[in-house]
C-alpha cells in the first residue's frame, strides 16, 4: 500500500528507533510533531548521531484523509501481520508491522477524546519499556492494560504495543491530550526529542525536563452498550472518585458506582457500541 515512510541513518551504529503516528485518523498531534521533525532531519538542522529512525507519519492515510478514526476497523487492534488482510487497516498493518519486528525500540504517538493530562502507556513492564516511558516526559504512567483485557481478548487481538513486546522491543505510547488541544502538538515534539536523546542519536539538552511521573494501575474496563448510556458529569482523565461515587448510567437507569476510592481512565461518552466506555484504576505507591 506504500505507506509514507521516512528514513535517516548515521554512519555510527545505535539504536534502530520506529516512531509511528496517525494510527488513528483524527489525531493529528503525532503527524504534526513528525512532519517537524523530518523537516529538520531533512534540511539539516539536526543531525542523527547515531542510529537509525524509521518514521511513519501518518500509519492510516486514508483516516486521516477523512478526519475519522479509522476506515473499516480499528489500526490498533488488529496491528500485525495477516496472511489474507480482510479490511484496509489489515493491510495497512501488514505493510507496517515487519518495521516495528526488526526495530530496537518504539515510539507510537496518539490522542485521546477526553480532557486531561498527557500520559504514556507502559505495556509490558520491563525496565528498558520503563526507562523509554519515563524519557518522553510526562507526568503519569499508565499500567495494566493487557491484565484488563484478558478477559476480553476479542476486543483487543494486537495493538502497537502488544506486537512489539512479542519481540521483546521495549516501546511506549503517549497519549499526548486530547484531540483538540493546541498543546498537543508541542507534547508529541518533546517525545520524539526525548526517545532520540535516550538513545543518544541527538545530541543532549533537547530532550524534555526530568520528571517524577506517577504510576497509575488500569483494573476494570466498562463497555457501552446503549446510546442512552451516560456519564453524571464530564469526567476529565485521571480524575479522583470516592467509593460509592456515580460513575456512569445506563439506559436501564442501573447506576455504575465505584466500589473503592479510584480514578477515572479515557472517559469517552460517544464511543462505539460494544467498544470501550470508560476504564477504572488506582494509583500506584512511589
Amino acid at each position: 500500500m506504500n505507506v509514507e515512510r521516512h528514513e535517516f541513518e548515521s554512519s555510527q551504529p545505535g539504536t534502530h528507533l520506529v516512531i509511528l503516528g496517525g494510527i488513528h485518523g483524527n489525531e493529528t498531534c503525532g503527524p504534526n510533531a513528525l512532519r517537524k521533525i523530518i523537516s529538520e532531519f531533512q534540511s539539516g538542522q539536526r543531525r542523527l548521531l547515531r542510529g537509525r529512525c524509521t518514521i511513519f507519519p501518518i500509519a492510516n492515510p486514508r483516516a486521516y484523509n477523512a478526519g475519522t478514526r479509522y476506515i473499516e476497523e480499528n489500526l490498533n487492534r488488529v496491528f500485525e501481520v495477516h496472511t489474507n488482510p480482510s479490511s484496509y487497516e489489515r493491510h495497512l498493518a501488514t505493510e507496517i508491522a515487519p518495521w516495528v519486528s526488526r526495530a530496537d525500540a518504539l515510539l507510537d504517538i496518539h490522542s485521546m477524546q477526553s480532557q486531561g493530562d498527557p500520559f504514556v502507556f507502559l505495556n509490558a513492564p520491563t525496565p528498558e519499556s520503563q526507562e523509554l516511558c519515563e524519557a518522553l516526559g510526562t507526568d503519569w504512567i499508565l499500567q495494566g492494560w493487557p491484565n484488563v483485557y484478558a478477559s476480553m481478548p476479542e476486543l483487543l487481538a494486537c495493538c502497537t504495543q502488544t506486537f512489539a513486546d512479542r519481540y521483546k522491543i521495549p516501546n511506549a505510547l503517549v497519549e499526548c491530550g486530547s484531540h483538540a488541544d493546541p498543546a498537543a502538538d508541542g507534547v508529541a515534539y518533546r517525545a520524539i526529542l526525548g526517545a532520540l536523546t535516550l538513545y543518544e542519536m541527538i545530541k543532549e539538552g533537547d530532550a524534555p525536563s526530568a520528571r517524577d511521573s506517577r504510576h497509575l494501575r488500569m483494573t476494570d474496563l466498562h463497555l457501552r452498550i446503549s446510546e442512552k448510556d451516560h456519564f453524571p458529569k464530564v469526567w476529565k482523565n485521571f480524575e479522583a472518585f470516592q467509593k460509592g461515587e456515580v460513575l456512569a448510567t445506563r439506559a436501564s437507569g442501573e447506576e455504575i458506582r465505584a466500589e473503592r476510592n479510584g480514578i477515572m481512565i479515557l472517559p469517552s461518552p460517544v464511543s462505539a457500541l460494544g467498544a470501550e466506555w470508560f476504564y477504572t484504576g488506582h494509583l500506584l505507591e512511589s
